[in-house]
């Protein structure tokens, strides 16, 4: 008996070390004071967070406020005129009419039998 003892022992020491020792490390790595190596944590070194920062900020002297929403129409305006539409369809259908007429040239010459001598 005194043998498994032993041998428990030893198990439970062999559990709880690697787990202690991985918890500490674990720990550890969240504390804010302790650095890691950079490549690791990708924190910038001292230097960088040190340097003085300048950021610019944008001028406001030539930039259009944004609209007051009482002030914007309700209905978008047209940008195009609508004759300028309606002549656009009524191109785009002739066009639409002679690739039909074409197309259908193209299937009855298809269809008909070639005359092989």
């Amino acid at each position: 008996m005194n043998g498994r003892l032993k041998s428990a022992s030893k198990c439970m020491q062999a559990r709880f070390f690697p787990t202690a020792t991985l918890f500490c490390l674990l720990l550890c790595a969240g504390c804010a004071d302790i650095k890691g190596p950079e490549w690791l944590t990708g924190e910038p070194e001292d230097e960088v967070l040190a340097a003085p920062r300048a950021v610019g900020t944008p001028s406001r002297a030539g930039l259009r406020s944004w609209p007051n929403l009482s002030e914007v129409p309700a209905q978008r305006p047209d940008f195009t005129d609508m004759d300028m539409v309606e002549q656009d369809r009524i191109i785009m259908n002739s066009n639409r009419l002679k690739a039909d007429v074409i197309r259908q040239r193209m299937l009855h010459e298809q269809d008909k039998p070639s005359i092989k001598e």
